[in-house]
Order: structure tokens, then C-alpha cells, then sequence
């Protein structure tokens, strides 16, 4: 069974011919069912159409569709083979009659703006315009014209009474304005005011900027597009990566870690990993560990000179000993004695006359009383070591 266009369905039952089973088939395929194709047809008393054409599942064939007109069920294209709206049109549409968007008449039939009291659009027939701020894309635009995604112009751009760019796409602002066209890449030698209308910098804006990529000084990425400071400026300004300070809070604020010993991924943070590398733990094939300094304090790297004695006996978490940073030293006091004069008791003897020496026995009497805490440690406060990323 197939769908055959009429000049073919006609030879079919031509005067002689005996059609066969197979070309009813195609006959009966090849028109429009009600019951099948969903279409229900107004008709009067006696059956007859009268009228409305309803197109979709909410209307059964044995159904009264409204009295005039056609409804659709659904999305219909027009020149658009996959609508996204209830009508979606490619091209240009012509409009005999007035434009009504609920129950409010926008464009009325002689071409009259008649959306005013809806909206903050004014206008005729030729020109539409707004005091207002337009958004295209942006529910809350913030500038008299802010676009959500790329802008398409058919004809020519003017800023002010200078034509920028013309409608064949050729950038015609050089002569006026100092800006000049290379390939894709417009500049300038003039200095640039945004909000400024006597600008003292190449770029002098009044007002907040808003990137939504990375800011870079010269070559060097200084902000990244999630807002982060990820190099110090030219000026030595900033938080060199690896840098570890006390911070008074409980969870570590943006582009920083606590030092928890945590792993974290060398792809992701590779500016830290090239700084840590091995020095405070095993890394793996995709991961390096933070310093862990909960509940220590730190102590300047001796690096050889000699004012830690025990240096080369200190413990690294990555199991190398020795006199590197990252190592570790457990709690200790240094060597001392103290002179014991224990209790010496008069227990009998004999006194030498000529010699005056007495014999005396040493007695034990006991130990003294326990003093101090589980810890030797001075008087401090906690806090939280961070480490810029």
C-alpha cells in the first residue's frame, strides 16, 4: 500500500480496467480519513459542510468544530519544518487585518500602533520607539539596548551621525573616528572613554565593567573568567600561588584552600601543584595533597642554617627525611639536668675523735607531686592556614 498522486489513480479505474486490491489500497491511502487523520468538519442538519476545520485530537469526527475558520491542534510551521511555537514562520509576514496579542489590539487594521497602553512602545505605521530600556534575550536589561547573544544586522550601523559600518559589512568609522579594521580585529590609537567624554587613559571607563571571559595585563591572565586572581599583576600586587596565611574564619574565601591535606586535581590547579609538587604527600597520576597544618605550628625552613639541630632527623609526609620544607617534627624537650639533693637521715655510727667523720646512710622518701598538662605548648589560638591557589 502506498500514497499515489491522482494522474496515477485515475488510470486505475479506467473505462475496461478491473482495479486490483492492492489499488484500493493505494486509493484509500492516498485521501484523507477523519477518523484517522483527526480532522473533524462542521456540518449542518443534513449533514452537509458548513464550515470549520478542526485539526488535532480535542475534536472527534461526529464533533461540531466552531462555526468559522481553521484550528490546529499543536505547532504549525509555516516554511518551518520543525516549529518551536504554537506558529513559527520563516520569512515575512503580511497582515491584512490588525495584530491582537490577548485581548489587547497591538497593530490595528490600517497599520496603527496601538500597543501604547500595554507597554512602553509608541509609534505609527513607519517608526516604533521606546523611553524605555529594551532587552532582547535579557528579561532585565540594564542598558537602553542589551542583546543576549549574537546580533545580525541587515543594513548598516550608525553611531550618532557617523556610519560605523555600512550594509555591505565594511567598517567605514576609520576616517571620523580614529578606529581602524585589520582582518576580524578593530583598533584605535585615540584614547577610548566609556562614560567618559575626555578620557586621560587608553581606556577610560566611568561605571562597573563586566567580562564574561578572563582579564588579561600584557600576555598574562590575571582574572580568570570565573572571577579568580590567578596571577599577581606587573606591579608585584597580589597573593603569589602557594601562599599560606591565618585566616580567622572557618571556610576558606575564593581562590583559596584550607590546608586540610585534601587532594586536589594538578590539571585543574596546576599553578599550585608546580609550587607543592610532592613536598606535602604521595601525589597520584591526577592529584597532589594541600599542606595538613591543623593543629600545628610553623616554623621558618632552616635550610642549613643550623638552628634547628635535629633538622636532618625531621620527617617529610611523602616518607623522605631530611631538612626540606614540608617536613614534619614531633614535640620534644631539649636535654637538661637538674641537682638532686635527696633526704640523708642520721642512722647510728661511730664519730672518729681524731678525724671528726661521721658515717651516715641515704634514705628514699618518696617522689614529688606531678605537675603540667598533656602538652608542652604555649599560650594560643586557633585558627584556620589557607593557601592561595
Amino acid at each position: 500500500m502506498a500514497k499515489r498522486d491522482r494522474n496515477t489513480l485515475k488510470q486505475y479505474f479506467q473505462a475496461g480496467k478491473k482495479p486490483t486490491e492492492e489499488q484500493f489500497a493505494d486509493w484509500i491511502d492516498s485521501t484523507l480519513n477523519q477518523e484517522d487523520d483527526k480532522i473533524a468538519v462542521r456540518r449542518d442538519g443534513d449533514n452537509k459542510p458548513v464550515g470549520g476545520i478542526a485539526i488535532g485530537t480535542s475534536y472527534a469526527p461526529d464533533q461540531n468544530p466552531p462555526q468559522d475558520g481553521l484550528i490546529v491542534e499543536g505547532k504549525v510551521g509555516i516554511g518551518n519544518a520543525s516549529p518551536e511555537k504554537s506558529l513559527d514562520v520563516t520569512g515575512d509576514v503580511k497582515i491584512s487585518g490588525g495584530l491582537t496579542i490577548g485581548d489587547s489590539e497591538v497593530i490595528s487594521a490600517s497599520g496603527e500602533w496601538k500597543g501604547a497602553s500595554t507597554s512602553l512602545w509608541q509609534g505609527s505605521s513607519e517608526t516604533l520607539h521606546t523611553d524605555g530600556k529594551v532587552g532582547i534575550g535579557v528579561e532585565q536589561p540594564e542598558k537602553q539596548l542589551e542583546v543576549g547573544g549574537d546580533l545580525r544586522i541587515s543594513g548598516g550601523l550608525t553611531i550618532g551621525d557617523q556610519e560605523v559600518i555600512n550594509a555591505a559589512g565594511e567598517w567605514k568609522g576609520a576616517s571620523a573616528s580614529g578606529w581602524q579594521k585589520t582582518g576580524q580585529k578593530v583598533h584605535t590609537t585615540a584614547k577610548v572613554g566609556i562614560g567618559v567624554t575626555s578620557p586621560s587613559k587608553p581606556l577610560d571607563v566611568e561605571g562597573d565593567i563586566k567580562l564574561t571571559g578572563s582579564l588579561y595585563v600584557k600576555d598574562t591572565e590575571v582574572i580568570n573568567s570565573d572571577g579568580e586572581l590567578v596571577n599577581a599583576p606587573a606591579g608585584g600586587e597580589g597573593v603569589p600561588v602557594g601562599t599560606i596565611v591565618a585566616f580567622a574564619g572557618e571556610t576558606a574565601p575564593k581562590g583559596w584552600f584550607v590546608c586540610n591535606g585534601a587532594r586536589k586535581s594538578k590539571e585543574q590547579y596546576k599553578d599550585l601543584h608546580d609550587v607543592l609538587k610532592d613536598s606535602w604527600g604521595p601525589e597520584t597520576n591526577t592529584q597532589f595533597r594541600l599542606p595538613d597544618l591543623r593543629g600545628v605550628f610553623l616554623r621558618g625552613w632552616d635550610n642549613g642554617r643550623g638552628f634547628d639541630p635535629d633538622a636532618a632527623q625531621r620527617i617529610l609526609v611523602s616518607e623522605v627525611v631530611g631538612d626540606v620544607v614540608g617536613s614534619y617534627q614531633g614535640d620534644e624537650f631539649k636535654e637538661h639536668q637538674h641537682d638532686v639533693y635527696p633526704h640523708a637521715g642520721y642512722v647510728g655510727g661511730t664519730t672518729d675523735g681524731a678525724s671528726g667523720a661521721d658515717t651516715f646512710t641515704r634514705v628514699h622518701v618518696g617522689k614529688t607531686s606531678k605537675v603540667g598538662a598533656n602538652e608542652s605548648r604555649p599560650k594560643n589560638v586557633y585558627v584556620n592556614y589557607i593557601i592561595k591557589h
